[in-house]
């Protein structure tokens, strides 16, 4: 498990939360279907007074999972269901992958999980497109509010249940009752964002309570400890792309290209507005295409905008004309490359990558993207040379010494991994990236069962870290 329990209650220092947790959490029992597996364990949780039912099938220990793909999220009777200001389906399926993504699994990422099963929902034909057999479904039982004058009750319940095919081989209930007070999110809340889902502050409590909930649930599912899987580039990326061509969002920081005239930085910022469709955004982007055909940058990002919404066969069509017009830029070559990661076409992600940096011999990013490919299709070499290329480059970058680091570690060079795994953590601090540091101290603390010492590592990056209280 990524840390303590005890850490997993640790609350942000700068943001001083000094919070009483008036909480009274109800378990659920659900039903064994699987008598001879025994009794249901309890977890023993600190602050829960009744902490979730689940139970770990004989089969776990049999077929391990190396990789976990979250389903969509069912709400199982829309009668316990009174909330209507956010989607808690997906709030919740986001916060299940949020709090698994710091195990040893490999986490497949919602929104390519999200394109395949839009075009074919068949387990198998899933399973096949994302190279993975184990599965995670989420049935919120209830999720409601009763307002009581003096506090509002919230009170959520919901199931969770892993399986290949037809054998479960997990699963888990809990429920949570509120009464007044405040939950802070937990720290892989805050390194995920999760609060960016409420809209507002009533919603913000609910994502809290949400947070709690699954946390507790998947702290009693044990990790596959001997897996070391390589962080994804494609959680890396989109942001970083995007700010390299525009910073659609901030218009003091548009305006400051003065080739725009104010109707185009007008249309530009309409694009950063949540509330418009993408048809409409469609049809933006195809305006001010119209006036500036030749922009690179405007092409980028629409190309981006595609991507984004999961428009990957569009995005590819669009990406394939800027080139053969002559209308690319490394940035162009990435988001190629990164359409066929996602898509599972690795020879053609890695020939992208590769013109990337032969635009730009010192790109990083496309260095890192490089590595993570070459180490996912087995070419080990390689991507200990594109990561070592990336940190001559950059030497304070954290995905490189964070992805060497587990390729080392996959090597039996465990001191050396430790090394790079210290620097990435060192350098998540230095740069104030909770989630990469989260990622990199479940890494360094998988290397206990290798004999590695590492508590005296983890003492001084706790005393360092500026997240803990």
């Amino acid at each position: 498990m990524i840390l303590e329990q005890k850490k997993q209650f640790m609350l942000l220092s700068k943001n001083k939360f000094i919070l009483f947790l008036l909480v009274i959490l109800f378990g659920c029992t659900t039903n064994n279907q699987n008598s001879s597996i025994g009794k249901i364990e309890k977890a023993k949780l600190p602050f829960i007074n009744s902490p979730p039912n689940y139970l770990v099938y004989k089969d776990f220990n049999k077929d391990t999972p190396n990789c976990i793909i979250v389903l969509p999220f069912e709400i199982e009777n829309k009668d316990r269901i009174n909330i209507k200001n956010i989607n808690l389906e997906d709030m919740l399926r986001l916060t299940t992958y949020a709090h698994l993504s710091p195990l040893q699994y490999r986490d497949i990422e919602i929104s390519k999980v999200d394109y395949f099963f839009d075009l074919d929902s068949d387990i198998e034909s899933l399973s096949s497109n994302l190279n993975c057999e184990y599965f995670m479904k989420g049935k919120i039982i209830r999720f409601t509010e009763t307002d009581l004058k003096i506090y509002s009750n919230i009170s959520v319940e919901v199931k969770l249940e892993l399986f290949k095919k037809k054998n479960i081989l997990w699963h888990g209930n809990h429920r949570i009752d509120t009464h007044g007070g405040n939950i802070p999110l937990s720290p892989i809340g805050l390194a995920f964002g999760l609060a960016d889902a409420a809209r507002n502050l009533d919603s913000s409590q609910y994502v809290r309570v949400s947070d709690e909930l699954i946390r507790e649930l998947i702290a009693t599912l044990p990790d596959n400890e001997k897996l070391q899987f390589a962080y994804s580039i494609e959680e890396e990326t989109s942001q970083a792309l995007i700010e390299s061509n525009f910073k659609l969002k901030e218009r003091n920081l548009v305006k400051n290209n003065e080739n725009y005239s104010d109707k185009t930085l007008d249309e530009l910022i309409t694009l950063s507005n949540d509330e418009i469709l993408f048809e409409e955004k469609i049809k933006v982007f195809d305006e001010i295409l119209i006036r500036k055909p030749n922009d690179v940058s405007l092409n980028n990002a629409y190309t981006q905008f595609l991507f984004d919404n999961k428009k990957y066969r569009l995005a590819q069509e669009k990406i394939d004309i800027q080139i053969i017009n002559d209308l690319y830029n490394k940035q162009t070559y990435f988001l190629k490359g990164r359409l066929h990661l996602t898509l599972n076409e690795l020879e053609l992600a890695e020939q992208s990558f590769i013109k990337a940096i032969a635009i730009d011999k010192k790109d990083a990013l496309s260095l890192n993207a490089l590595g993570y490919v070459y180490s996912i299709n087995n070419k080990i070499y390689k991507a200990e040379a594109a990561y070592k290329m990336a940190i001559s480059i950059d030497s304070e970058n954290i995905f490189s010494h964070l992805n060497l680091g587990i390729l080392k570690s996959n090597q039996g060079e465990y001191q050396d991994a430790l090394i790079l795994l210290e620097n990435a953590a060192m350098f998540s601090i230095s740069q104030n990236d909770y989630k990469r540091y989260l990622m990199t101290i479940s890494k360094i603390e998988s290397l206990k069962i290798y004999k590695i010492e590492v508590a005296s590592v983890l003492e001084k990056l706790e005393e360092l870290n500026t997240w803990g209280s």
